[in-house]
């Protein structure tokens, strides 16, 4: 997966590895390369913020994609970002 992102005025784009999570956590998307923590890291700074922007922007775009509920995992401590889904909605869904 794939995320452009702006440093300095310059477009990068930063790649992303998804795996499965465990617990509560669905799944975990992290940086594929230290190029793409490093892209992150500088965007962090540049914008003044924290891995719960990063995070939730990551799940929308994932949330796009599968078109389903899709929620950053605020209390997932690993590297990357967790995220989960809504599986109150999903079952709705599927009622």
């Amino acid at each position: 997966m794939v995320m452009n992102v702006n440093i300095n005025g310059r477009k990068e784009k930063v790649q992303f590895r998804i795996s499965s999570g465990m617990g509560s956590t669905h799944l975990v998307v992290s940086p594929k390369s230290t190029r793409d923590a490093d892209i992150l890291r500088q965007v962090k700074i540049q914008n003044g913020i924290g891995d719960e922007e990063i995070g939730t922007a990551v799940a929308k775009m994932v949330e796009k994609k599968l078109k389903i509920p899709v929620e950053f995992d605020y209390g997932y401590r690993g590297y990357g970002y967790g995220l989960k889904f809504d599986l109150y909605s999903i079952a709705k869904m599927l009622n």
